[in-house]
């Protein structure tokens, strides 16, 4: 049965997972991470962790459209507002 691994990350969404190769304790080295070990948070069964991972890829995707977004509006504001003083963006 394959196990997935989760563990903090820096970075939005603040996890990462992978399937679980080596296991000690609490600490895992992903089977796709190149011999790195981590601290997992959590672990799941073959398809909730691979849903999980998905989901989380997904939301990321959500996240950087929208980010995205505000920083088109802004990046237009600030050219409208150069325009304002005679400037050129």
């Amino acid at each position: 049965m394959k196990i997935w691994a989760f563990w903090k990350y820096d970075r939005f969404p603040y996890l990462l997972g992978d399937e679980a190769g080596e296991m000690k304790g609490m600490s895992v080295c992903p089977k796709s991470y190149g011999g790195y070990w981590f601290r997992a948070k959590f672990f799941l069964p073959d398809e909730l962790g691979q849903n999980l991972k998905s989901d989380l890829k997904d939301l990321q995707y959500e996240k950087d459209a929208v980010m995205k977004k505000i920083h088109d509006e802004f990046e237009q504001k600030r050219v409208e507002l150069l325009k304002k003083y005679g400037q050129n963006g």
